[in-house]
């Protein structure tokens, strides 16, 4: 290695942070960047489904235009995006807008795992609570604590 941080370095994250923290400077003053380590989520919101669509599109341009201007690559294979409302928005939109960065189109998923949350489009949290409960119960079961002997279990 040549130049930067180790991977799995306790000052790596720290570092990113720093280098990319000019980053939402090249985004629209209506669009949120959320970055933890090296992952960046940024989100917009509009009552317009084209706004929307005319915003991220800008935004991930300028976002190309930084990374590119930084030396860094965007893993393409990761890119993904997703439209949160109430179920009854939702069924308004009839087809998936058309995101993409450069010539790359974006896919549009329903559910994503973000910082351990579970969260669907719709805001609905029973994936989240099944998870949970389901990773509690497994917790309770196989605890040495439980009284239970992980072969009495079918």
């Amino acid at each position: 290695m040549k130049t930067g941080i180790p991977q799995g370095s306790g000052l790596g994250p720290l570092l990113f942070l720093i280098y990319i923290n000019d980053l939402p400077k090249f985004l629209n003053a209506g669009t949120k960047p959320d970055m933890f380590a090296d992952d960046t989520q940024i989100a917009t919101s509009s009552d317009d489904i084209k706004v929307i669509t005319e915003t991220l599109n800008r935004d991930l341009n300028n976002v190309a235009n930084w990374l590119s201007a930084n030396k860094l690559t965007l893993n393409n294979s990761k890119n993904e995006y997703m439209i949160i409302g109430s179920k009854k928005r939702l069924s308004q939109v009839t087809a998936d807008p058309a995101i993409s960065v450069g010539n790359l189109a974006i896919k549009r998923i329903e559910m994503t795992k973000s910082l351990g949350l579970m969260i669907d489009e719709s805001l609905d949290w029973t994936t989240q609570v099944e998870h949970i409960s389901k990773r509690s119960l497994q917790a309770l079961l196989f605890s040495d604590d439980s009284g239970i002997q992980s072969n009495s279990i079918p």
